[in-house]
């Protein structure tokens, strides 16, 4: 009787473990079901309007996105990332609709005004990701628009810095933005302040929404007036940075 257990037994063993192996060279079991490398975060949006009209009839139409972000394994990361975001929103939708509702007042009256103020989802990874909001204007035929970023470590939703990175990613950054902007006044590409008149590079490559990840480059956003007139981005190739990265960070 034992020794017919101990037969069948073996035949089990032997019968479960070859399973295993078929199923696993076969690519159909999961052996990180809970592992939050797997993981998958998930953006939506929701649109939101604010309308007015002057006394002349003229309508003055805002819109912005409110971003969602859900991740079934990294609830509390997702959720801390959706707060940060509208927050950050809130801030600039609030000052929006002020500005409609003083020039409603005023009477003044254009025939094209309103401002949107829309994120966009740069790219998301398990390690990492980055947001940009751009805020565009039109008043009367005059446009502008400007553009900030924000980045998130996957795990903890905390923001990202680019001393935070990498090893020595802050200092290649630095090297590749000023090498950018003397190449560029040499061939007159773009106007730039001089150089007693731009604000520190240090102070502008320490903020958070300065920078943002792309699919294969890292990208550098100075804001209007800070260096420039204009708005400058400056694109940084993944090959110069990526061996700087933390590992969870790499491209």
């Amino acid at each position: 009787m034992k020794k017919n257990t101990i037969i069948i037994i073996l035949l089990v063993v032997t019968i479960g473990l070859a399973t295993f192996i078929t199923l696993l060279l076969t690519g159909t079991v999961n052996l990180s079901t809970n592992n939050e490398e797997d993981s998958t975060f998930n953006v939506t949006y929701k649109e939101e309007e604010y309308v007015k009209s002057t006394n002349d009839g003229i309508e003055i139409k805002n819109l912005r996105n409110i971003p969602n972000i859900t991740n079934d394994n990294r609830k509390k990361v997702a959720n801390k990332i959706t707060k940060y975001l509208t927050d950050k929103s809130n801030k600039e939708w609030d000052n929006i609709k002020k500005t409609t509702d003083d020039v409603v007042k005023s009477n003044i009256n254009y025939e094209d005004m309103g401002i949107t103020l829309l994120y966009k989802d740069s790219i998301v990874t398990n390690g990492r990701l980055s947001f940009t909001l751009e805020m565009a204007g039109n008043f009367g035929g005059v446009t502008w628009n400007n553009e900030s970023a924000y980045n998130f470590d996957a795990k903890t939703g905390k923001i990202l810095t680019l001393k935070g990175i990498g090893k020595d990613t802050y200092d290649i950054v630095k090297k590749e933005c000023e090498d950018y902007i003397e190449m560029s006044e040499e061939i007159n590409s773009q106007s730039f302040y001089e150089k007693e008149e731009r604000q520190s590079l240090d102070e502008l490559l320490n903020k958070e929404e300065t920078w943002y990840f792309e699919y294969n480059q890292l990208v550098v956003v100075f804001p209007k007036y800070s260096i420039s007139p204009h708005q400058v981005k400056i694109p940084i190739a993944k090959s110069k940075i990526n061996d700087s990265l933390h590992e969870q960070y790499k491209f």
